[in-house]
């Protein structure tokens, strides 16, 4: 199995189009179904049921999905990790917020954090309600989570 026949796997499960997928890869649509022929066959499952109209999952493809996720990000945090050793910091920071006074207050703060730190990958959630927040914290989809509120006198 190579990382490219996830990727491939990925972009038209995304897409649900072997064009549309061939294009965002930047290759052209038969390779990109000759790649998919691959990895299925290095699976000994078939992914997708294909027709001249519509490309779709098959079980096996949603099972397998959620671990090619992974794999790439395991993937992409290794490069990461590799590049750390010459002493970057890297990472993922989600931030789930809400209120008028995240919205001044957020800005200065994430610019600050892509200057000094490039290779963090951060994420903004906003308009999350506190029970929401709370359940993704918990659940891990979050990493941090502010409320702001303006209150008059």
């Amino acid at each position: 199995m190579e990382i490219r026949w996830i990727q491939a796997f990925v972009a038209v499960a995304e897409e649900l189009h072997f064009g549309r997928a061939a294009q965002r890869l930047q290759m052209a649509q038969s390779p990109l179904s000759q790649t998919v022929r691959k990895l299925e066959k290095d699976l000994r499952v078939t992914l997708f049921e294909r027709n001249t109209r519509s490309v779709a999952l098959t079980a096996g493809g949603h099972a397998f999905l959620p671990h090619a996720y992974q794999i790439l990000e395991n993937v992409e945090t290794a490069r990461q990790a590799a590049r750390a050793s010459e002493g970057r910091v890297y990472g993922r920071i989600r931030i789930g917020f809400t209120g008028v006074l995240n919205h001044l207050a957020l800005p200065p703060l994430t610019r600050a954090l892509r200057q000094r730190y490039p290779d963090i990958e951060l994420t903004l959630v906003g308009r999350i309600m506190t029970r929401d927040a709370v359940d993704q914290l918990e659940s891990g989809a979050l990493d941090l989570a502010s409320w702001g509120f303006l209150c008059s006198r």
